[in-house]
């Protein structure tokens, strides 16, 4: 592992909060270690054996700021995920007549 344990301990990594739903998260770490965890999360590929992978949307100094830069992307990716389902329910794409 990039970090290893002595590594996450040392840069007091947490998950702060999670929606399962939409996939998106917030992970705490030392304001020190942000490069260093961003590049550990970017050489993730894969979860307890599946594969996965990291994006990271945004870095701020708060958890308060954090909680609502979560907030604002979670309502863009439910507006997205709402006009790609009506696209796909156009009579012209319906496959019965």
């Amino acid at each position: 592992m990039f970090l290893g344990t002595l590594g996450m301990a040392k840069h007091s990594i947490m998950i702060m909060s999670y929606d399962e739903m939409q996939k998106l998260g917030v992970i705490r770490c030392s304001h020190d270690a942000v490069t260093l965890i961003r590049a550990a999360l970017a050489l993730l590929n894969n979860v307890n054996g599946e594969p996965a992978s990291l994006h990271i949307m945004k870095s701020t100094g708060t958890f308060k700021k954090a909680k609502f830069l979560l907030k604002e992307l979670s309502e863009k990716l439910k507006s997205h995920w709402s006009e790609l389902e009506a696209g796909m329910k156009r009579p012209s794409q319906a496959t019965e007549p």
